[in-house]
C-alpha cells in the first residue's frame, strides 16, 4: 500500500513538472511557414542591399573610366585643331582657321544640323580631318603598344567612342574660332548613350 501511494505521489508531481504531458512526449518543435517566411525575406534582405552596394560601386567605377578615356579623347580632338591653326600660320595662310583641313570642321553654328569632321593625329598633314557622312565613324585603338587612337583600318581594333569636331565662327570673324570636341558612347546593358564635351577658343596669331 505504501509502494502504491508512493508511485502515485510521483507521477503526479511529474505530471505538474512536465505541464501535465507525458515525459515521453517530444518538445522538438520546428518553424512555423510565416517564421520561415520572416526569416527567409530578412536574410535575403541582409544579402541584397551588400549586392545591390557593390553592383552600383563597379559601375560608377566603369562609367569614371570611360569618362577619363573620353575626356582625353576630346581633349586630343582640340589639340589637332589647333595644330591645324598652327600649321596654317607656319605656311603662311591667309585665313589660319579656315585654312584647308579645317574647312572639314567648320559649320555654321553648334545648333544647326551641320555635321562636323572626324580627326586623326596618327595621319599626315592634309590628312588629318575627314567630313563626318551621316554619322562619325567609331574612333579605333592600335593593336599593339602604345596604343594610339586613330580611324586607320589596318592593325586596328574599333572602340565604342564617336569622337565629333566642330569648329564655328562665333561673330562670324574668322579670326576668332570656338572649337567644340564631343565624344559619345554607349554605357551599360541597355547601351545608354553618354557624352563627353569639351570647347575652347582659338584666334588667329
Amino acid at each position: 500500500m505504501n509502494t502504491t501511494t508512493t508511485t502515485t505521489q510521483r507521477d503526479s508531481r511529474t505530471r505538474h513538472l512536465w505541464g501535465g504531458m507525458p515525459r515521453n512526449a517530444s518538445f522538438k518543435q520546428g518553424f512555423t511557414f510565416v517564421e520561415t517566411l520572416v526569416a527567409i525575406t530578412v536574410l535575403l534582405v541582409a544579402i541584397a542591399a551588400p549586392m545591390s552596394l557593390a553592383q552600383n560601386g563597379i559601375m560608377a567605377a566603369r562609367l569614371s573610366q570611360d569618362q577619363i578615356v573620353a575626356f582625353y579623347l576630346a581633349q586630343e580632338g582640340i589639340e589637332i585643331t589647333r595644330n591645324l591653326r598652327d600649321n596654317n600660320r607656319l605656311q603662311n595662310a591667309s585665313e589660319q582657321l579656315a585654312g584647308s583641313e579645317l574647312q572639314d570642321c567648320i559649320v555654321a553654328d553648334p545648333d544647326s544640323a551641320d555635321l562636323g569632321c572626324m580627326v586623326d593625329a596618327t595621319q599626315a598633314l592634309g590628312s588629318r580631318t575627314e567630313r563626318c557622312s551621316g554619322e562619325c565613324e567609331a574612333v579605333r585603338i592600335s593593336n599593339v603598344a602604345p596604343y594610339v587612337y586613330s580611324h586607320r583600318d589596318l592593325g586596328y581594333s574599333e572602340t565604342k567612342y564617336i569622337r565629333e569636331v566642330k569648329v564655328w565662327y562665333p561673330d562670324g570673324d574668322v579670326n576668332e574660332a570656338i572649337v567644340e570636341a564631343t565624344v559619345t558612347w554607349p554605357f551599360g546593358a541597355n547601351g545608354v548613350i553618354e557624352s563627353y564635351k569639351i570647347r575652347d577658343y582659338l584666334y588667329n596669331w
